[in-house]
């Protein structure tokens, strides 16, 4: 099965896409023979109208489309897990419990996705070896609470990994993972593209996480920059990465993350699915 992520709809549409527009593009994602398509709510306050009446409305059309829902990506949530501040503010429970319930209500959707970006430090963590693991403490708890509330009605959660966020890389994942005992509803969302800017062989992560991986967003680079670009286009080795990916049983989506101009979106996206159709 091949979708798209978010990329597609920001793209397209920009920052501030609606529910609507994302309704409206489920036929045209169809009709280029995608399977799945990933949701993403990019800010705080673009998360009321992520209500159930619109949920339902964008479900019926998936139904009607056979179309999936591979992830719902919690985009802002990327301010709380990126600084000092933010990592000792925590989620907010109300937010959490809405994300879940979104997750709960798509159709054939098993995945909340929590974003990490660069992390800012102050001056007390950058020297004081306490208070550092004082905030690896406080980012434990808040992940394990994740997964608790996500394996109660069967919902992983995914880490995606930016380049320099406080979870480095595949390494960092592992030990978050021994920190919360192998929680089975922690996972790994593979970003191909933050994984090669990192410097990570990204065709050994299949084998070095399993079935911890639950989601993708597949884009290239060539390394030098976190770009998104069309796979193909950069330098990642996508037959050993898809070959990897089967065979140790990855069982989801493969979704393009392609940013693009928005004339050029179903261009560089059927290029993709043609690209990644050789592999998968």
């Amino acid at each position: 099965m091949i979708g798209v992520s978010p990329a597609y709809f920001l793209s397209k549409y920009g920052d501030d896409f609606t529910v609507n527009d994302v309704i409206q593009e489920v036929r045209v994602l169809k009709k280029q023979w995608f399977a799945a398509f990933q949701l993403e709510v990019k800010k705080r306050t673009y998360l009321k109208d992520w209500h159930r009446e619109n949920l339902e409305k964008l479900a019926q059309e998936c139904t009607k489309e056979h179309m999936q829902v591979s992830q719902v990506v919690a985009h802002f949530w990327i301010d709380n897990l990126s600084s000092v501040e933010g990592i000792q503010k925590g989620l907010d429970q109300r937010e959490v419990e809405q994300f879940l319930d979104m997750v709960d209500q798509l159709p054939h959707c098993r995945q909340l996705t929590v974003p990490f970006g660069r992390f800012k430090a102050d001056l007390d963590i950058l020297s004081n070896t306490a208070a550092y693991a004082s905030l690896l403490q406080k980012l434990t708890a808040t992940l394990e609470k994740l997964c608790v509330l996500g394996a109660q009605q069967g919902t992983f959660i995914a880490l995606e990994l930016q380049p320099g966020a406080i979870i480095q890389g595949v390494a960092g994942f592992h030990h978050m993972l021994s920190l919360l005992n192998g929680h089975p509803s922690l996972a790994y969302n593979l970003d191909t593209g933050h994984a090669h800017a990192t410097k990570d062989v990204v065709e050994l992560i299949p084998v070095r996480l399993g079935q911890r991986i639950v989601g993708t967003h597949l884009c290239d680079n060539a390394t030098l920059e976190n770009l998104s670009l069309t796979p193909g286009e950069g330098s990642i080795d996508w037959s050993a990465v898809c070959t990897a990916l089967k065979q140790n049983h990855y069982q989801g989506s493969y979704d393009l993350e392609i940013m693009c101009k928005r004339g050029e979106v179903e261009e560089k996206y059927s290029q993709g699915l043609r690209f990644i159709s050789q592999f998968v």
